[in-house]
């Protein structure tokens, strides 16, 4: 009897050291994921940074033994391709010894597979770079508050048009406006997404591979969006003591200026309350039922819930007994 067979390309490859950053998107590892009997089972990044040698906590009885060096992890998949991997060595995180620290020296166990291409002197070449611009930034920011206080439109037209350049083939520059009141709306359209794709990986749990990244992103973005308020706010408590006619808020952990054209604070009123409370209660609501799964349902909880350690002991003190 003929049985017809496909052939399947079979590649051999070894990789760089890998950040989990780096990782997620090597080999389309983010979205690939150990299967056990047939079923999907823990992302292949959990494994492969849970490592023994990078492991920080003793495993529980409930938890697949750390993976070892030189260990052949198999059954891994995603839509794509499936895999075999083998972890060669592990560079853990410390601090550089020097300048042309590429990042692998020291607790390598191999050679670099690449050259010195990335060393600590690039880095805190950019990191300067971005200091130095957010100085300029800062000054630009403070000389624009001054100009428009007058006239803020005018003040902006003036600007865009000092930074227009007579080179067609430089980049295009202006000032970036925006409205606290927009960026509001906006966060609170993410916090509905993730609220919906929370949703998602409860119905379908084989999904949550390909649902997290999204929603760590967006979450992302709420978290600098409440930043900003929180700062906004403080800088508007400040003006209380020290009036402004065109506050300047000053962002270095992102590297940026905001001058304001009004920054008042307004209390909440009845009408703003009840717009708000609903999505509120939705954001408090799944997040603490995220928090009442990881706690109650915690298998240590369990057992020191039910006592199941100490039924456990007294079967055996009876069973020594009979003896």
């Amino acid at each position: 009897k003929k049985i017809s067979s496909i052939e399947i390309p079979v590649e051999s490859r070894q990789s760089d050291f890998l950040s989990y950053t780096t990782a997620q998107t090597f080999e389309n590892f983010g979205q690939a994921s150990r299967m056990r009997k047939n079923q999907q089972g823990p992302p292949l990044l959990a494994s492969l940074f849970n490592c023994q040698p990078l492991r920080k906590t003793s495993i529980s009885r409930y938890e697949e033994p750390a993976v070892k060096l030189f260990e052949d992890i198999t059954g891994v998949q995603n839509d794509q391709a499936a895999y075999t991997v083998r972890i060669l060595a592990v560079d853990k995180q410390r601090d550089p010894v020097s300048l042309d620290d590429d990042g692998r020296q020291g607790s390598a166990a191999i050679d670099p597979m690449t050259d010195n291409s990335s060393t600590v002197k690039e880095q805190v070449t950019t990191d300067w770079k971005n200091l130095k611009a957010y100085q300029m930034a800062c000054e630009q920011a403070e000389a624009f508050a001054e100009l428009a206080a007058d006239d803020f439109d005018a003040a902006i037209e003036k600007t865009n048009a000092s930074l227009k350049s007579d080179d067609p083939n430089d980049p295009v520059l202006k000032l970036q406006e925006g409205d606290l009141e927009k960026d509001r709306t906006q966060m609170e359209s993410l916090v509905n997404r993730v609220a919906e794709l929370r949703q998602q990986i409860r119905d379908y749990p084989n999904l949550a591979n390909y649902i997290s990244g999204t929603m760590n992103q967006s979450q992302q973005m709420i978290a600098q969006y409440n930043q900003q308020f929180n700062e906004a706010m403080k800088r508007a408590q400040e003006l209380k003591a020290a009036p402004s006619k065109r506050p300047l808020l000053k962002r270095p952990q992102a590297f940026a200026c905001r001058v304001f054209e009004n920054l008042t604070v307004t209390p909440p009123y009845q009408e703003d309350y009840n717009r708000r409370k609903a999505i509120v209660a939705q954001s408090l609501q799944h997040q603490f039922q995220d928090l009442y799964i990881v706690i109650h349902y915690n298998p240590e909880n369990i057992e020191k819930r039910m006592k199941y350690d100490d039924i456990v002991r007294e079967k055996a003190d009876d069973e020594a007994k009979n003896e």
